[in-house]
């Protein structure tokens, strides 16, 4: 520490007086990087969050951005989390953002964007957060995702293969695997291999169904929809 001696204060705080207020150029890089990777992936920084900044469970030694108004809540204007992240993170798991915060502020304005179709057992299942509007919505039988019609339709393709006999005899191409997947009967559906199943394929291309057309990423979002549904809403459910 610096020991000043003086007769009169006062010089010292006119000399502290004139001194412009300053940020540290490292903080201000750091936050240009922390902005820069939030802009091209969507996700915040491990030093970073995105919250309005009077959120009172923002840690003070985070860097916060903020988006929108207070009023929208913790993710600005819910649009930090697309319906591809949405739907990976129930099979990876690498969401930054906790089940309880999703299901508040992204669930509402996401799942209307998709039809209220978006599987949500997981994010109940680990969860203490409470809403009758997501449960209400959750589907709770499995014709709500894949009807009979369908499944009769498919039985004649399927031919009364496991799901891992038909991922191991199609995968060659791999959409025509996960099409027939999600068509399958549900007592014809073992959940560990489905689980299998869908680890490969996101192991493989973890961006697989932004980068897929949309009949393919339909086929592949129906089979999570399946696997949520099967795994998740019985462990929820006493």
């Amino acid at each position: 520490m610096t020991k000043i001696i003086l007769s009169d204060f006062g010089i010292l705080y006119d000399a502290l007086s004139a001194k412009k207020a300053a940020l540290p150029v490292k903080l201000l890089r750091r936050f240009k990087d922390e902005l820069y990777s939030f802009a091209l992936t969507q996700q915040p920084g491990p030093t970073m969050q995105v919250a309005a900044l009077d959120d009172g469970r923002i840690d003070e030694n985070m860097l916060a951005l903020s988006i929108g108004l207070a009023s929208t809540g913790v993710y600005g204007l819910a649009r930090a989390v697309n319906s591809e992240q949405w739907y990976r993170n129930i099979i990876l798991h690498d969401s930054t953002y906790s089940c309880d915060k999703l299901l508040e502020y992204v669930y509402p304005e996401l799942a209307k964007q998709n039809s209220w179709k978006l599987p949500v057992w997981y994010y109940i299942a680990n969860s203490d957060y409470k809403s009758s509007l997501v449960e209400s919505k959750a589907p709770h039988s499995y014709n709500d995702i894949v009807s009979e019609d369908s499944i009769k339709r498919n039985r004649t393709a399927i031919a009364g293969r496991t799901a891992m006999e038909i991922w191991t005899q199609e995968k060659t191409n791999v959409f025509k695997a996960i099409r027939l997947l999600g068509f399958l009967p549900e007592d014809k559906i073992d959940v560990e291999q489905y689980q299998q199943i869908l680890e490969t394929i996101f192991k493989e291309n973890a961006n697989i169904l932004s980068s897929s057309n949309t009949s393919d990423r339909s086929s592949l979002k129906r089979m999570i929809r399946i696997y949520d549904f099967l795994l998740y809403r019985q462990k929820k459910t006493p």
